[in-house]
This record gives C-alpha cells, sequence and structure tokens, in this order.
C-alpha cells in the first residue's frame, strides 16, 4: 500500500489465521505516492513507486523480508515460520526521473528476469515507456522513451491489453491509455533487446477513439479473447473504463 505522505506498507495475508500481517514499512520521500507495484527480478523482490514528483522509485526488498524469514527461490516467496515477528523496514534505493509532476498511472511488462518496461502517464498529459534493466553486480540503468503530447489532458488510467490471435506480431506488446480528454488510445510497442537504451524501443499509436465516459480513472481488462477453454472467442480482447460511467471496448 503506498500512501499521501511518501509511506509505504507491505502486508501478507495469513489463511490460518485469516488475518492480515504488516510486514514491512517504509518511506520514500516527502510527496503523495500515487501508484505502487511489486516486481520479482531474479531473485530479489522490488517494490516500485509513482509519486508526485514525477520520479519511479524502487526499494529491495529481499533483504528486509529475510529478517522476517521469508526468502525469494525461482520467483516465489517461501516463508520458514508463520511465527510474528517485529516489522522489517524498507529504504529506496534507486530512482528516475520521468515526467514534470505527478504520475497518475502506471502498468508494466516483464521482458526478461532482469529487464521491466514501464509504461506511466502523467499530469504532463506525456506517455513515457522507461526500460528498467537490472544487474547483480551493479545498479540498474534506466532509459526512457516520452512521448509529450501523447494526449491533451493528464493521462489517468493505463494497461497493458492482451495479445489476440489476430496480431499481424506476436512481438508487437500493447498498452491502452485514456485520460481527461475523453479519448481512448492504443499504442503497440515493439523492442530490439540487442540495442542500447531505448534505442530498440518503436512506438505507434495504433487506435485512437473519442469514449463518453467523463473523468476516466481505471482501466482493466474485462476478457482477453480467449474462451474457458483456451479457444479464440471473438479475437478481440475487451477492456473496461471506468469514471463518471462505464465503458467496454473491443480491442
Amino acid at each position: 500500500m503506498a500512501y499521501s505522505d511518501s509511506t509505504i506498507q507491505t502486508y501478507q495475508y495469513i489463511p490460518v489465521r485469516k488475518s492480515f500481517e504488516l510486514l514491512l514499512v517504509g518511506r520514500y520521500k516527502s510527496c503523495c505516492l500515487m501508484q505502487a507495484s511489486h516486481h520479482m527480478i531474479a531473485d530479489e523482490l522490488y517494490l516500485c513507486t509513482a509519486g508526485t514528483d514525477g520520479y519511479l522509485a524502487f526499494f529491495n526488498l529481499t533483504h528486509p523480508l529475510r529478517s522476517k524469514g521469508i526468502t525469494v527461490h525461482d520467483g516465489r516467496l517461501l516463508r520458514r515460520t508463520s511465527v510474528p515477528s517485529p516489522t522489517a523496514t524498507a529504504k529506496w534505493q534507486y530512482r528516475t526521473a520521468i515526467h514534470q509532476s505527478s504520475i497518475k498511472s502506471m502498468t508494466t511488462v516483464r521482458i526478461d528476469a532482469h529487464t521491466l518496461l514501464l509504461a506511466s502517464g502523467g499530469d504532463d498529459n506525456a506517455l513515457a515507456f522507461t526500460l528498467a534493466r537490472f544487474s547483480s553486480s551493479s545498479a540498474p540503468s534506466f532509459s526512457t522513451l516520452l512521448l509529450p503530447t501523447a494526449h491533451a489532458s493528464a493521462i489517468t488510467a493505463s494497461l497493458t491489453c492482451p495479445s489476440s490471435p489476430s496480431d499481424e506480431s506476436t512481438e508487437t506488446m500493447r498498452f491502452a491509455t485514456t485520460s481527461n480528454d475523453q479519448r481512448l488510445k492504443l499504442w503497440g510497442v515493439t523492442l530490439d533487446t540487442a540495442l542500447p537504451g531505448v534505442q530498440g524501443l518503436q512506438v505507434q499509436r495504433i487506435g485512437n477513439e473519442a469514449s463518453p465516459v467523463a473523468d476516466a480513472g481505471g482501466m482493466a481488462v474485462l476478457n482477453d479473447g480467449m474462451s474457458a477453454a483456451g479457444e479464440e472467442e471473438s479475437g478481440r480482447a475487451k477492456i473496461v473504463l471506468v469514471g463518471v460511467g462505464v465503458d467496454v471496448w473491443a480491442v
């Protein structure tokens, strides 16, 4: 959980006790935190936060969790004991400037075991694609491709769209964004990991439609275009857009 006083808290649900246990607390700086998400990088667990200062910040939770008897192995969290212990403290280690002010939306794609692609939208009307490359021997590297006029106003929601069997290229990642300008936009992104920084990142707008939903604040995948049996239903995923009203789009 991320709070307006720049603090973060991580909880674990204990089924046998039917209760939540507070594992970690931490603080970024003094700005309001708008987004937070956990990411498994190799055998380490990171928390990424986005705040009103326009920065992405990363907390390495691996060592604080060990004091709680929790380790990371093969992409999973393993707990050696269920006995409650004092709450651990986490500190942010890395940050990178992305937007001029508030980061209002964020979604992430895992490229490989050491690389993340983060798409973020801000109060500055910009859409940013940030490659975060982690290494066991050095600090991570961050490189950002910024689209400064992606929307006509603040980007309030973004998500990663499922790939469709009808996509021309399975290498293309799709993202959806919406804004106070009441537009729903789709973006196709390809990445050549052999090139440094964002030189291998290509972004193309592949959809731009007006939505009747005012003050849109969130989006979610409603249907990935596949049936429960794994068969193609319509070939197009469906996403729901919410604000002052609800809208469903086939993408």
